[in-house]
């Protein structure tokens, strides 16, 4: 049994296939070339959560491609196969060889303006300024210059219109902007909005999950972080990617959370976390009390560090 998934404008298009013999047949609708995910049962990594993708390639709109993998895709994954009439397929192929034949640091950092200058015109380029805006290392304004070098017409695409929307999102989280108000069920199903919690406190605004190990792991500091200052002023905000309830509960009893908890029970699918394209947890803001964006992603002992600066000046 395979596990097929891909996007069609954004949203996770999910369906299986039985394999019976050697062949199998794949018909599905998309607005432009996208990835798509061929998985099976994960009894490989236990590293892994969920499916295990055997193969990861390109497709393309009112194209009919035949597809050939091969045995042996654990120790070569990914692009151990071959695909016929895709050429973003075939220009993802090509980049992912040069990457790896590279091996002066500056160069890797220039293959991808030097592939777009190269390939403009291709879907692929802008698939790279996508996985650029989606990386939060990367400077808007450099994908916007680049942006410009595409052709006119691929600014009606969802993809484009998507890079667009992150780096406006971008823009708007950066330090010393006011952070989007939002209001959400707490664990008692009564709604909160953070403007209203905010009482002229500082706020630490937390993406986290009872699933996330990471996440766990960080609580602690959070509760050492909350005893110490929330008398002065500090309060926190928690926001679950849960889709358990119970779990979720569980969680909050288990870490000692003693602060307001939110969620929309959604998931990965929340939808404050899908405004503001957070597409990873742990991730967290630290908010002044006029609401403005103090820092960023604070890990481990940074949070208690910043809030002994902030009472101690």
């Amino acid at each position: 049994m395979y596990y097929i998934s891909y996007k069609n404008k954004g949203e996770r298009v999910e369906d299986t296939v039985q394999l019976k013999g050697k062949n199998l047949t794949v018909q599905g609708e998309i607005s432009e070339p996208t990835r798509l995910f061929i998985s099976v049962n994960n009894d490989y990594d236990p590293l892994i959560a969920g499916d295990y993708v055997v193969y990861e390639l390109w497709v393309e709109p009112g194209k009919e491609m035949e597809f050939h993998g091969y045995a042996g895709f654990l120790e070569n994954p990914y692009h151990n196969y071959k695909l016929t009439n895709s050429s973003t397929d075939n220009l993802a192929k090509k980049r992912i060889r040069i990457l790896q034949s590279l091996k002066d640091e500056d160069e890797k950092d220039n293959l991808d303006e030097k592939f777009i200058k190269e390939n403009p015109t291709s879907f692929y380029a802008l698939n790279i300024l996508y996985w650029k805006a989606v990386n939060e290392e990367t400077d808007p304004d450099d994908i916007r210059k680049m942006l410009l070098q595409l052709p006119a017409d691929f600014k009606e695409l969802y993809t484009y219109k998507d890079i667009e929307k992150r780096l406006a999102m971008k823009d708007q989280l950066q330090i010393g902007n006011v952070f989007p108000d939002f209001e959400m069920e707490d664990t008692e199903t009564s709604m909160v909005k953070l403007s209203d919690f905010q009482r002229d406190n500082y706020v630490f605004v937390d993406f986290w999950a009872s699933w996330c190990g990471p996440c766990r792991k960080e609580n602690p500091y959070l509760v050492k972080t909350y005893k110490r200052f929330h008398d002065q002023g500090f309060d926190i905000l928690s926001v679950s990617l849960d889709e358990d309830r119970e779990a979720w509960l569980q969680a909050i009893k288990e870490d000692g959370l003693v602060w307001q908890q939110v969620s929309d029970l959604k998931g990965l699918e929340n939808e404050l976390a899908k405004s503001l394209y957070i597409r990873a947890i742990p991730d967290n803001f630290l908010l002044a009390p006029d609401g403005t964006i103090l820092a960023r992603d604070l890990r481990g002992k940074e949070l208690y560090e910043f809030m002994e600066n902030v009472y101690a000046e």
